[in-house]
């Protein structure tokens, strides 16, 4: 009996810190895709010159800046749903600690589960801003190029 609860408190140990390292990863992944998109943005606003060629690499820029955000979801939710198991797995475990150990192992069930990650409507917003801002410099951006263009010698 004393392996099998030592190999519970392994466990227990090791699903503790996993839930803490995919904690960190989340926010590390969230943070990395909102300054790629920060640089984009200000790499867009840095080539705001009306010219041919500043429409043409902000619209490579927005178009890199959409294909960004369009991953940047599907990757926050893969990674919240890893932190998530690792807290359920916790929980697990927990409950069988209970049995035996119901004054010896502190029980963090409800700390685990008010620090589960959702994608909340802020991090949505977050994304949808900067989505909003690419689709904005890309429709403009068109737009500037083809009133940049010479349509009388298109015409000829």
């Amino acid at each position: 009996m004393k392996l099998e609860e030592n190999q519970l408190i392994e466990l227990y140990k090791s699903a503790i810190e996993l839930w803490k390292y995919e904690g960190n990863l989340f926010w590390m992944k969230f943070n990395n895709f909102v300054l790629i998109n920060t640089i984009l943005v200000l790499a867009i606003g840095a080539g705001m010159g009306g010219t041919k060629y500043s429409c043409a690499l902000n619209i490579l820029l927005s178009v890199i800046g959409i294909i960004f955000c369009e991953y940047w979801f599907p990757i926050l939710e893969r990674s919240m749903t890893y932190h998530n198991f690792w807290i359920r797995r916790a929980r697990e475990i927990e409950r069988k600690f209970k049995v035996e150990y119901e004054n010896k192992i502190v029980n963090i069930g409800k700390e685990l589960q008010s620090s589960m990650i959702s994608l909340s409507g802020t991090t949505k917003n977050i994304l949808g801003i900067f989505k909003f801002l690419y689709l904005l410099v890309l429709f403009l951006s068109v737009v500037s190029l083809f009133i940049s263009l010479d349509l009388s010698a298109l015409l000829q």
